[in-house]
């Protein structure tokens, strides 16, 4: 067949394979199952992330996810790699019809000598009475075929594992990330840069969603709108700025880039509280920053923005959880039983010596006011998780 393992599967070949997928009937289920995460509810923080193409790697598609799935509600990936090596991911669950549509349209192009062979196999499975020869010719070329088309199946499916794929995996199976581009990217290479652009336009037209660039993108974007050929809308410029602001905040963090997609998904569940004064927070961030999300200088300005903004919010974060972990400690010494002594002093206090009632009254009174001073100081975490960076904070401990 030529292709026997995803070591020595080429762009051209794979994008050869998915074509012949959407082609076939396979389309329908693998388009469904790029979009689990569709919703046009203009309530839920969507973010288009746009990863220029990388040959077969998924690694900077994966890294834009996480970081914008810590504090968005729902990610489009808008990925011409991610969206071929999805077509190619789950080739092994296509029904007969679609195997024979993939192998009879992808197989001539990896191996010219496999096509006689399709096609002959196709010829007969459209008649309905065989006997005889061709019955038992119809039978071995089956045989033959399926041999070719495991090894195809297992190769579509290594492409996407090796890429890093399972973590996007991870992602739409919690209905919290769709593929875009599916459709497109398979089209053949010249049509993935006009695709890649149509596909940019939307995202920055879409009122419902907020763009972000990664490296790649911001280039071809800044390239563009220099050539007049592409305009970015100020309401998408503000939203791409923030955007961009948040994920490049999340990928300062010092545990960011050991964290996996699931610890991403736990996280986010867990700080949930925290997501919206995060966002404020970033809104606010923004309105300092002078570079477009696509300009060159952008990413420096993010830097600066967690070296004078987190770092610090960090330190008082630490500190005021600090004060609160001590005064839990001293409440919890000094509370052991308040009430029942204050309601002993109160009932028999007339009864004893005044020296000795004294002493219980004062006792009492110590007792209650380490009770009431640590209940009014155990809020210190709560205070705490109000900052606008908690999210990070968090997120940052919680991966280490």
């Amino acid at each position: 067949m030529g292709i026997e393992s995803a070591d020595n599967f080429t762009a051209d070949q794979a994008r050869a394979v998915a074509s012949a997928v959407l082609k076939g009937s396979g389309r329908e289920s693998v388009l469904h199952a790029a979009n689990p995460a569709a919703s046009g509810d203009a309530s839920l923080f969507t973010v288009q992330a746009a990863v220029f193409p990388e040959a077969l790697s998924l690694r900077r598609e994966v890294e834009i996810t996480r970081a914008a799935l810590l504090y968005a509600d729902r990610v489009r990936l808008v990925s011409p790699s991610a969206a071929m090596l999805f077509v190619l991911k789950d080739l092994q669950q296509l029904p007969r019809e679609g195997q024979m549509t993939v192998l009879e349209l992808a197989l001539p192009i990896l191996n010219p000598s496999i096509g006689p062979m399709v096609r002959q196999l196709r010829g007969l499975l459209n008649q309905r009475h065989l006997a005889g020869q061709a019955l038992l010719l119809r039978e071995r070329l089956r045989r033959e075929l399926s041999q070719q088309w495991e090894p195809l199946a297992q190769a579509g499916r290594r492409l996407w594992v090796d890429g890093g794929g399972r973590e996007l995996d991870e992602a739409i199976q919690a209905g919290v990330l769709s593929i875009g581009l599916v459709a497109e990217a398979v089209e053949g290479a010249d049509a993935i840069p006009d695709a890649f652009v149509d596909e940019l336009a939307m995202a920055v037209k879409d009122k419902t969603a907020t763009p972000l660039f990664d490296d790649g993108t911001s280039v071809l974007v800044r390239e563009m709108i220099e050539a007049n050929r592409f305009s970015l809308p100020e309401l998408s410029a503000r939203r791409a700025a923030k955007a961009g602001i948040a994920s490049g905040l999340v990928g300062q963090l010092p545990t960011f880039p050991t964290s996996t997609m699931a610890q991403v998904l736990e996280v986010r569940e867990e700080l949930a509280k925290s997501v919206a004064p995060f966002r404020k927070a970033v809104a606010r961030l923004a309105e300092r920053v002078e570079s477009r999300a696509y300009e060159a200088d952008f990413p420096e300005e993010v830097v600066d923005l967690y070296r004078d903004e987190v770092a610090p919010a960090f330190v008082e974060i630490e500190s005021e959880l600090k004060r609160g972990r001590v005064a839990e400690a001293l409440g919890t010494a000094a509370s052991g039983a308040p009430a029942p002594i204050v309601s002993y002093v109160v009932s028999t206090v007339t009864h004893l010596p005044a020296s000795v009632a004294a002493a219980l009254i004062v006792g009492s009174w110590t007792a209650a006011a380490g009770a009431t001073w640590f209940q009014r100081h155990s809020g210190r975490e709560d205070h705490a998780r109000q900052n606008g960076f908690y999210l990070l904070y968090g997120a940052n401990e919680a991966w280490r």
